[in-house]
């Protein structure tokens, strides 16, 4: 992989769905990119950082990338079975694949399946 400069709401955005709950991202989603904003704006005073209402905006623009690791990441951490990468790399590729899209069962369904329709209601770039 590559390592590249980007947003700092790309991390936010990551953070946000693979660690906040439906409901705290319901309630909280306003203060939690307030907290974020505050910090990155006394955590590296030389750089300029946009406003709040600016860095909202960009949450709408971004939010999508948090959404799309989230979605491979997140069923994975919900599945019952832990992941032992040595006893999966010797099973064939197919049940590999067959695993991973079973990965957390119908409640990881359901959860991203949640994810997705909160992106829609905040009428977020998809």
């Amino acid at each position: 992989a590559t390592a590249r400069y980007g947003s700092p709401m790309l991390d936010f955005t990551f953070f946000f769905f693979l660690n906040c709950s439906e409901r705290s991202r319901k309630l909280y989603r306003n203060e939690y990119l307030q907290i974020y904003h505050c910090a990155l704006s006394t955590t590296i005073p030389d750089v300029q950082v946009p406003s709040l209402d600016d860095f909202k905006e960009e949450f709408r623009q971004k939010a999508v990338y948090g959404f799309l690791l989230c979605s491979f990441f997140k069923p994975s951490m919900m599945d019952p079975e832990p992941f032992n990468p040595y006893v999966a790399s010797r099973k064939p590729v197919e049940e590999r694949a067959k695993k991973s899209l079973s990965n957390g069962g119908e409640k990881a369904t359901e959860t991203i399946a949640n994810m997705l329709r909160e992106l829609i209601e905040l009428k977020c770039e998809l």
